[in-house]
This record gives structure tokens, C-alpha cells and sequence, in this order.
């Protein structure tokens, strides 16, 4: 059956192609005189698309100009290695000339992958890349041994991809757009190699889309690359490629296949004019789309049109494994009971037409520093919360520590604390739980306030410590830091939160614990968030001030009460409740 159609890609190939300069070199959309970043994999993709649908162009100039390039200003090695590996595979199979396969092993020649790189999606990428690599079967086996033992080293019980930390124990990061990259390494080693060990791993991850994946054709809301085109793409090729393959259970209403639908038509939806895609379904660039900072048009729709294109296809590095199309929930069924991931701390709940997705006891921060605050993995708050199809809550954000300060409303319904200079929130908790009620989900936290930034260096030593962790260690200190944030000491909240699904009815209630003679101030008591919707009602408890705010599903209006709150001496509590749909 045509899950992915040529045709469908060909606005997007040709939009590409428009951006690529007669010396090879790809613009960067939106930008004056901007060129896609060296270090990235923009100009290997955009061949690869090339390659696929020759009628807008010669895939030789962007891998040319690339090839060109001095060493030291390339990166992102193995996403490079892996997209001319899948186009020299492409040319060997076609009887290409000789020079078109010398052009490409030129280029890998140039693209050396490293022993380490500093996550766990790259290393997991690396491996894979190795897997494809391999030239006997037994070097296969070998390096489809060590894939899956990487694999389940960084998978829950549950089946989600742990990005962070490497090592086992403590707190864990499970950004939903590095675990369908992790899907899409384990459906390109099943591809290349008949392993039940890789294959079970692969319907192990694939059945946790239960916990994030929705019939709106959403997939993410928590971690990095929030609801980013990249993550849409792995899921896309993954699930392309498993239906194309001829799994069991391709009925029109499988959710594999309506899942796919769904994407389809939302990414529809982000269609610019000159064909390419917006990045997140905000349709906006930089911050007011809830871009990261790594984030460019150029790169990720390179990235998917390649994918994309080889699924379309049918090239067998996407399309000859076979796994089983295994079902997962994508909502619409209040008669399903909640599932939980707990080590991941995620929670999600069903109803007839609704879905929330919780993350309970917060994540392991990634990208911990000193100038931004992530609050797209705090604790105690619903990540992703779906009605009919549509988001009806804001995604949260990642900000710079002077805008959560000039503007601690924009933190929606997560309170942030200033103490002594440092700004808090409720990053991480001890205590949490949960329990379905007859028309929806109630769930609740208690902890400590958790630094949002890592604590300014005060002396030479932590200056100096700073800069052989930046220099030499390849930030290993900074990502513990995230691993384990301070705490405000002597100072703990908690929150109970409840989804009322018949109602459309949001309700947080946070009570500070009384702490004698606190200096730390909350700064946005009262906080909320939603995003704007014909038929939502005003607050049922009077209305506090609001104004315009951004995230990666869009613009939406965020509030708070006017004046900073000093941490109480004796227990304190505060109630919100919002209709959101």
C-alpha cells in the first residue's frame, strides 16, 4: 500500500532545490545573505532528496560543494556518514559510474566518526551507522550485538530511549524527538540485518508512542527539539517503512496507519510558501516558534525530504526489515486504563475525545547552563493535553534567565522562585502520585525548588574548573549538574492538579510550606496558561493578568497575578482552575 507518495514530497524537493546556489552552496531560508551552518547535514540530505526526484536538480553540486569544504568546518559527523552511506548504497545498486561512487567515497573519506560523542542519541546514531557499515556477517552480528546492548542500556522497562545520562541510576531525560531517532536507528539495523534482539528492542520502543503519540498527529511536548520536524521525520520514515514492508494488521484503521495520516495532515498544515516546512506547528522561526538554538529551516527539511524521499521510494535501506506492526494507543477510548513509565516518571490518560500526557517527577535537565532555563521537563505538569484532536495547552519553553525574569508569566502554570539572585522552579520532585477519577486524571508533587540555571562560578577555582570542563571534558561536569540541580534549601512545595475532561476544566492547587524568615519570592503566583480558543471560558476564578505568549504549538496567552509573592512563614495555598476547550 502507498503510505509515503512521490508526489506528495515534490513541493518540498523543489522548495529545497530553489535554495541551492549553481556553486552548490544551500541558502538558509529567512535569512540575508545566510548560508545553511558548515557543520551541520543540510547539503548531504538535499542530495540525497536530489538523488530521488532528478527533475529539480543535480544531487552532485550540494555533495560537492560539502566535499569542498575544509574538514575543520564540518560536524555532525554521523548524521553525514549515515546520509552518503544511504546514497552510495542507492548508486551501487543502480550501477552508477564509477565516478558518481568514487564522488562519495571521496566524501566519506572526509567524514570520519568519532571513538565517543557526548549523548546518547549520537552514539546510538554512530553505531547504527557502523551496523550499516559492515561488510562480512559476522562484523553484522557484531556490530548488531553492540547496538542493542547500547539500546537496552538507555531503554526503560517500559520501552522509552534514555538520551541522558549515560550511566544507569538517578534521574533520566526521555525527549520524545530522540526516542523516535532511536526507533529510526533500530528500523535501519532491522533493514540491514535479520536480528530478533534488535527487533524486539524495536517493538519494545515502539510500543511506548502509547505514552506521547496522539490521534491529532502529535508526538512530543516534553524535552528538547520540542514537536520539531526532525522528530516528525524519524517517526515518519519509521512508520513509512514499517508499512511499506508488509507487516501484520495494515488495516485502514490500525494505528500505525492512522497515526501516519494524522502526521501527514499536520505537517500539511505547516507548509510555507516556497514549499518547505515550518519547524513546529507554530509556524514561526527562532524563539517564537520554541525553536532550539541548533535549530534551522535549511537543515531539518533537508533532513526529512531525504528520509522521506527514500520511503517514497521503496529503497530497501527503509523498507526490507520486517517487524510486527504492533498497535498502540493513540486515545479516543475512555475504557483504557492510564499507562505510566515509571522511570521516566510519565504518565498518560485517555478519554472519549481527550488525552493528557503528565510528566510526574521531572526529567534530568539537558543543556543545563548558566544563562537559560528549561522548563520543558518540569515536574508535575501535563507536557501535552489534546481535545478533539487539538493541543488546548501550551507546550513549555526554554528561555533566557533574563526574560523568565522580566517576564515570569510566560512560565504558565510552573511558579518560579528568585532567592539570593537564583531563580527556582519545580524541576524535580521526591514525592508524587496519581489516580484516575470518573471523568478524568488527578495526579500531585511535593519536593524542593530546583535551580532553573546552574549557579553562577563565585571563585577562580570554579572559573577555572569551568573552563577545562568546557575545553577539555566536553561539558561531562555541566550535564551531571543537570543530572542532580541544587536545591532551595529549607523550602518545599507541592501541587495537586486535576484534568476534569467532561468539563474541559484544568485545576492546579500549590501550597508553599511555611519556611520562617524566607527571603525568596515567588514570582508569578497564580500562574496559568492555554492556548487561545474560540469557546473557552473565562477563568472560574476571576480572571488574573494575561498577554501573548509563544511555544512550539503556537501563540498562546499566559498570566499571572500582578505582584511577586514572599514565601510564607506559615503554609500557603493558591488555586487556578482554566477551561481549556
Amino acid at each position: 500500500m502507498p503510505v509515503i507518495e512521490r508526489a506528495w514530497l515534490e513541493p518540498w524537493v523543489g522548495g529545497l532545490a530553489a535554495y541551492l546556489e549553481p556553486d552548490g552552496r544551500l541558502r538558509e531560508p529567512d535569512t540575508l545573505d545566510g548560508w545553511t551552518p558548515t557543520d551541520h547535514y543540510a547539503p548531504i540530505f538535499a542530495a540525497l532528496a536530489l538523488h530521488v526526484h532528478p527533475q529539480f536538480g543535480d544531487w552532485r553540486r550540494p555533495l560537492d560543494a560539502w566535499t569542498a569544504l575544509p574538514v575543520a568546518q564540518r560536524g555532525h559527523e554521523p548524521f553525514n556518514r549515515l546520509g552518503l552511506r544511504l546514497l552510495e548504497s542507492r548508486l551501487e545498486r543502480e550501477g552508477a559510474q564509477q565516478a558518481d561512487r568514487d564522488r562519495v567515497r571521496r566524501a566519506l573519506r572526509g567524514c570520519r566518526l568519532r571513538r565517543r560523542y557526548p549523548s546518547n542519541n549520537w552514539t546510538l546514531l554512530a553505531a547504527t551507522v557502523r551496523l550499516l557499515e559492515a561488510e562480512t556477517p559476522f562484523l553484522r552480528q557484531r556490530r548488531a550485538e553492540r547496538l542493542a546492548a547500547l539500546t537496552e542500556r538507555w531503554m526503560t522497562s517500559a520501552g522509552g530511549f534514555v538520551d541522558f545520562p549515560a550511566g544507569s541510576g538517578g534521574r533520566v531525560a526521555t525527549p520524545v524527538a530522540y526516542h523516535v531517532k532511536a526507533l529510526l536507528c533500530l528500523w535501519l539495523a532491522v533493514c540491514r540485518v535479520d536480528h530478533p534482539r534488535l527487533r524486539a528492542l524495536l517493538e519494545r520502543g515502539w510500543s511506548w508512542l502509547d505514552l506521547v503519540a496522539t490521534r491529532g498527529g502529535y508526538c512530543g511536548g516534553l524535552g528538547r527539539s520540542n514537536h520539531a520536524l526532525f522528530g516528525d521525520a524519524c517517526l515518519m520514515a519509521v512508520l513509512g517503512g514499517v508499512l511499506s514492508s508488509g507487516g501484520d494488521g495494515l488495516e485502514r484503521g490500525h494505528s500505525g496507519v492512522v497515526l501516519l495520516e494524522a502526521l501527514r495532515q499536520r505537517l500539511e498544515r505547516q507548509r510555507r510558501e516556497d514549499g518547505l516546512l515550518w519547524l513546529t506547528p507554530a509556524c514561526r522561526s527562532g524563539a517564537e516558534g520554541g525553536w532550539d538554538r541548533y535549530m534551522h529551516l535549511s537543515v531539518y527539511n533537508a533532513w526529512t525530504a531525504g528520509l522521506l524521499s527514500l520511503v517514497a521510494d521503496g529503497d530497501e535501506a527503509l523498507v526490507a526489515g520486517r517487524a510486527p506492526v504492533c498497535e498502540f494507543n493513540l486515545g479516543g477510548s475512555a475504557e483504557r486504563a492510564p499507562r505510566e513509565d515509571r522511570a521516566a516518571g510519565l504518565l498518560r490518560a485517555d478519554g472519549d475525545d481527550w488525552t493528557v500526557c503528565v510528566n510526574l517527577k521531572g526529567q534530568a535537565v539537558q543543556g543545563y547552563s548558566r544563562g537559560e532555563g528549561d522548563l520543558r521537563s518540569a515536574a508535575g505538569q501535563a507536557f501535552h493535553l489534546e481535545v478533539a484532536g487539538q493541543p488546548v495547552l501550551p507546550s513549555a519553553t526554554r528561555r533566557p534567565r533574563s526574560d523568565w525574569l522580566a517576564e515570569p508569566r510566560q512560565a504558565g502554570w510552573v511558579p518560579l522562585v528568585l532567592d539570593g539572585g537564583e531563580l527556582y522552579g519545580p524541576l524535580l520532585f521526591e514525592r508524587t502520585g496519581w489516580a484516575s477519577t470518573a471523568v478524568g486524571l488527578r495526579w500531585w508533587g511535593e519536593g524542593a525548588p530546583v535551580a532553573l540555571c546552574r549557579p553562577r562560578a563565585g571563585s577562580w577555582r570554579e572559573r577555572i574548573r569551568d573552563a577545562i570542563d568546557w575545553r577539555l571534558l566536553g561539558g561531562a561536569w555541566q550535564r551531571r549538574q543537570g543530572a542532580s540541580p541544587p536545591r532551595l534549601a529549607g523550602h518545599s512545595w507541592r501541587v495537586e492538579m486535576v484534568w476534569d475532561g467532561d468539563n474541559r476544566h484544568l485545576i492546579a492547587r500549590w501550597t508553599l510550606l511555611g519556611q520562617p524568615d524566607s527571603g525568596a519570592r515567588v514570582l508569578n503566583p497564580g500562574g496559568w496558561s492555554l492556548t487561545p480558543c474560540p469557546s473557552a471560558s473565562a477563568p472560574l476564578d476571576g480572571e488574573a493578568a494575561g498577554g501573548e505568549a509563544h511555544c512550539s504549538l503556537g501563540r498562546a496567552v499566559a498570566g499571572c497575578d500582578p505582584e511577586p509573592l514572599r514565601w510564607p512563614a506559615r503554609d500557603y495555598s493558591w488555586q487556578i482552575v482554566r477551561t481549556l476547550a
